[in-house]
Order: structure tokens, then C-alpha cells, then sequence
């Protein structure tokens, strides 16, 4: 039997920055999954062998199929238009599912101005146990007196076959956890444990909440204790989401987001930084990994782990101090003296590498094209269409990808806040994307506008204006 795969099917985002409403979806895979098994499926198909091994059969081909597997969503469009939205919207979520140790803060800003509150509903894609299932978690979120806070969850799941409604799962809503329409825990004991997390941790998620797992196992049932487990486990764990990185601060998380030991510590991996010596050897592989890929993207660098002198943690723990190095050419300098598009692509190189051969892998990149040199990063996603086994979520101004992805895993952003995203329609593959785009951009002719329109005369009276101020 193989591993359970889960991915983001669908999001709806509302009221997050500038973004009043919007949708977007992946290329919907598990319908070719489910076209080739029956319309339903029956006790007697889980107990038969021949029917487990078809189903293990489809799976793999479509796992390991170069031409049909990835799953990419790239975001395109005017600055302040909403690409942002979508990586918040995704961060928000590993926040909710214990990625980050709080929701963020207040000073972001992430609520529509003007709104109470914000809304995001996913929607999830999962093959499991011989089924194909689509899980739905909608999370309404207001802010608290320093971090945002969970206002109501609820989280429902279907078989994902005609006619078969979402059955309610798990409900969190005025301060009580539900299943269905009954309250969830009935015991005093169990009731003083909700009530304690509810008040403690209304910052985080409180139908993900670690001390509910524990009582989850006991009071559901086990299809429904599996479907929980998919989007904690088998999603969340291989969630990462990479920010545009900052000169100044680079942390160990992204470094080697799956390698917990490392990501907890958070070290910033630009400046000297003291290691347990119970991890220095798992951090020398991760480099060793990293630099396979590395030293291909940027032909001849090589980062090499220095160790500068043994030094004692506050609580008496062993240690080592060591700094990063990039060696090019003869030549070995700090990681923090190299560019800004060097370090992008030192710090995404793990969790490509994951995307590339991991299903369950989610990883969503802000600006992606942030320092990177245009054609590279074509190459990068045209090798990715072709072999990737994950999903990859990302936001450019570069528009190379146009050239290089099909138009089916491309996303504009618009200049209706009321429908954020749009594709193009009737668009064959010989078509070049990226003229069309710009065509869109000063001709119109798509669903929605796609730009504002900035006037070249007008922009020169401004500079002109502001210089003559200084005259």
C-alpha cells in the first residue's frame, strides 16, 4: 500500500491585505485518479486484493508520470495587486498548523482595512486507505491585542465522488469544540482541558492543538481520525514557506526546513552561529545534500561548514561554533558577503529538492525570482514541470515563467479586488503566454483587467515636478 498523498485543491481567500475575495485552484489530480475507479466504492472492494493492487498500480503511475504530475501555481501581476495575499494566506495556515509558534502580529496588517475579520477556506485533495477524499478547513480570523486570533474553524470531508456531500467533522465556533451539532467533549476532565486551550491558545488553532490530538484518537473514528492525521501529518509536516529572505537574516529554518532539529533552533545561518555537537554531523549532511544541487545552479560554489572553536551552551550543554562559507573559484568568503539571489537559491535549494521527489511536499516561495537570473530560473521551472512530485506555490515579477510553464499552472492577478485571480481561457500551448499577457495588459481582452493603467507622460511631469523642487 503506498504512502497517503495530500495536496491544496482549492483556496478562497477573503479580506486578507487587498484581496476582498478570491479563488484559485491546483490542476484538480485526483480526478484522473478517480476516473479509472469505480463511481463507488465498496466494502467488498477494500477487502479485495485484486482491487488494491489496481488501485497501488494507478496511483504509482500517475506518482512517478514526469509529464502529468507536477503540480506548480505561479502568481502574476502589478505590484499591490494581491500575490502576496497568497503567500500570507498559506504562511497563516502553517501558522494554524503549528509551523510557526504564533498566528502573526497585529502590526502586519493582514486584515482588509476597514474589516473585522478575514476568512480563508481550503480545500485539500487526498488519496488514502484505497479512497480518494477532498477535505474542506475554513478558518475565520480577527485580531487579538498583539497576534491575530482564531475567531471559528471548522473543518469537513467527503469521499470525492458525484453526489456525495461534505460531512461535518470537526466544528470550532463561540468558544466550544463541536462534532456536528453536539458538543465534542462531554467528561468534566476533558471539558477543563478544552477550556484551558480555548483561553491559552485562541492564537493557534484550536482544532489542531497538540493536547487535542490525544482525545481526538478516543472519540473519533478511525476514518475520521485518518483524516485529521492527513492534513497534521502527512501536510503539514512537509509544509514550507520561504519569504522574500532579507540581507541581515537568514534562519536556519529554511535552511533545512525538514530537519526539525535544525529548524528549531533557529540559528541565522549569515553570521557565526553555536551548534549542539549532537547535530553538527545531521547539519554537515544537510550542507552535503544542499551543495549536490547547489553547485549545478550556480556552477563551482560549494558551501563548506567551518569550525571555529568549541564553545558551551548557557545550560552547560556541549557545542561548536562554526560559520558558513562559500568557496568559488579558490576563493572562500561568509555566506553573508555573497548576493541576494545567491543566498535565494542556497536557501530553496532543500525544499526543491523535496518538491522534486516527495508528493506530499508543499512549498510556496515569495518572489521567487528575487536576485535570480532570468534564464536560470527558467530552466529551474521547465526541469520542474517535467519531474516534480510535489506541489510548488509561488509569486514573480519575472515573467520567464510564462515561457517556460503551461498556461495552466499560471495565475494573474487583477485589479478587481471582488475576483483576485483569473487564468487564461482558449489557450493552446503553441501560444506565447507572455505576449499575451502584455497584450492584456495595454489591449484588455481576458475576463477582468489585469492592470491598472500607468501613464509614461504623467510619470515624467512627476520627476520633473519633485526635481524642480530641488532647483
Amino acid at each position: 500500500m503506498m504512502q497517503p498523498i495530500i495536496r491544496i485543491n482549492r483556496v478562497q481567500i477573503d479580506n486578507i491585505k487587498n484581496v476582498r475575495s478570491g479563488e484559485f485552484t491546483g490542476n484538480q489530480m485526483y480526478d484522473k485518479i478517480a476516473s479509472h475507479l469505480p463511481e463507488r466504492i465498496s466494502e467488498d472492494d477494500l477487502k479485495d486484493q485484486n482491487f488494491k493492487n489496481f488501485f497501488d498500480l494507478q496511483l504509482d503511475q500517475y506518482v512517478n508520470d514526469d509529464y502529468t504530475n507536477a503540480d506548480i501555481m505561479g502568481f502574476y501581476g502589478q505590484n499591490g495587486s494581491g500575490k502576496t495575499a497568497v503567500f500570507e494566506s498559506i504562511r497563516i495556515l502553517g501558522c494554524l498548523l503549528g509551523r510557526e509558534p504564533s498566528l502573526p502580529s497585529k502590526t502586519e496588517n493582514l486584515i482588509l482595512d476597514g474589516q473585522p475579520s478575514c476568512t480563508l477556506t481550503f480545500e485539500f485533495a487526498a488519496v488514502a486507505a484505497y479512497k480518494t477524499f477532498l477535505i474542506k478547513y475554513e478558518v475565520e480570523l480577527a485580531y487579538g491585542d498583539e497576534e491575530m486570533k482564531v475567531v471559528r474553524e471548522n473543518l469537513l470531508y467527503k469521499e470525492n465522488m458525484h453526489k456525495v456531500r461534505y460531512k461535518n467533522l470537526l466544528n470550532y465556533r463561540d468558544k466550544d469544540l463541536y462534532r456536528g451539532q453536539k458538543t465534542l467533549l462531554t467528561s468534566k476532565s476533558q471539558k477543563a482541558i478544552e477550556s484551558k486551550i480555548i483561553a491559552i491558545h485562541s492564537e493557534k488553532s484550536v482544532l489542531f492543538h497538540k493536547e487535542m490530538q490525544k482525545h481526538y484518537s478516543q472519540i473519533l473514528s478511525s476514518e475520521e481520525y485518518m483524516i485529521l492525521r492527513l492534513i497534521t501529518e502527512n501536510f503539514a509536516e512537509k509544509l514550507v514557506v520561504i519569504p522574500n529572505i532579507q540581507h541581515g537574516k537568514f534562519s536556519s529554518k529554511y535552511f533545512m526546513p525538514f530537519s526539525e532539529r535544525i529548524a528549531e533552533y533557529n540559528f541565522n545561518v549569515l553570521r557565526p552561529f553555536l551548534v549542539p555537537l549532537d547535530i553538527l554531523d545531521e547539519l554537515k549532511k544537510a550542507v552535503a545534500l544542499k551543495n549536490t544541487v547547489f553547485g549545478c545552479l550556480i556552477p563551482g560554489a560549494e558551501v563548506v561548514v567551518n569550525e571555529l572553536h568549541s564553545e558551551t551552551f548557557d545550560n552547560g550543554e556541549a557545542g561548536k561554533r562554526i560559520e558558513l562559507l562559500i568557496k568559488k573559484d579558490g576563493r572562500s568568503l561568509p555566506l553573508r558577503a555573497e548576493s541576494a539571489g545567491t543566498l535565494k537559491i542556497f536557501a530553496i535549494t532543500s525544499a526543491l529538492i523535496a518538491f522534486n521527489i516527495n508528493p506530499n511536499a508543499c512549498v510556496v516561495i515569495d518572489e521567487f525570482d528575487s536576485g535570480v537570473f532570468e534564464f536560470l530560473l527558467g530552466e529551474i521551472l521547465s526541469i520542474f514541470s517535467e519531474t516534480g512530485k510535489g506541489q510548488l506555490i509561488f509569486t514573480s515579477h519575472n515573467l520567464r515563467a510564462l515561457e517556460v510553464l503551461p498556461v495552466q499552472n499560471i495565475w494573474f492577478t487583477t485589479t478587481n479586488s471582488e475576483k483576485r485571480y483569473i487564468q487564461m481561457k482558449y489557450t493552446s500551448s503553441t501560444n506565447n503566454i507572455r505576449r499575451k499577457y502584455y497584450e492584456a495588459i495595454q489591449l484588455g481582452g481576458l475576463s477582468e483587467s489585469v492592470y491598472t493603467q500607468t501613464d509614461k507622460s504623467t510619470i515624467k511631469k512627476a520627476f520633473r515636478k519633485v526635481g524642480r523642487l530641488f532647483e
